[in-house]
């Protein structure tokens, strides 16, 4: 079985308007409170790790065929919008049908990151077959 391995880099989108603030003051104090964090740590997590206060920057990609070879790819575009597309592309490529995904919290945050580039946009994500996948997350929380 062909194996396509995904890592997603993003970082804090800027702040977008006071309600939204508020909120993700909360979600920061709330962590603070729950897990003794570092406030800035806090909030470059809560920022950066949400479809709706972050945005992606790039994605990683390593396609491990059956006969064990590697190929690497790493899309990167000129903004959030253009690096989706680029990634959906990827995903979508008839040599990717069959293939199990592997990443990790990929179902919580690769895939819920919206196409548009406009955050709190609801899109359905262009992916025509949802593919087989392992979440490196699920199975570390199982540990």
């Amino acid at each position: 079985m062909a194996y396509l391995i995904l890592d997603i880099e993003t970082i804090p989108l800027p702040p977008i308007d006071n309600e939204v603030e508020e909120a993700i003051a909360k979600k920061i104090q709330a962590r603070i409170e729950k897990t003794g964090d570092d406030p800035e740590n806090a909030e470059s997590l809560i920022r950066s790790t949400s479809p709706f206060f972050g945005q992606v920057l790039c994605v990683g990609m390593r396609w491990l065929q059956d006969d064990g070879s590697t190929r690497d790819k790493v899309v990167c575009e000129e903004n959030e919008e253009a690096t989706l597309r680029t990634f959906f592309e990827v995903i979508n490529h008839s040599s990717t049908q069959g293939a199990k995904f592997v990443h990790y919290n990929g179902m919580g945050l690769i895939f819920p990151f919206s196409p548009c580039g406009q955050p709190n946009t609801i899109l359905k994500l262009p992916i025509e077959n949802l593919p087989i996948y392992v979440d490196l997350l699920l199975i570390t929380m199982l540990m």
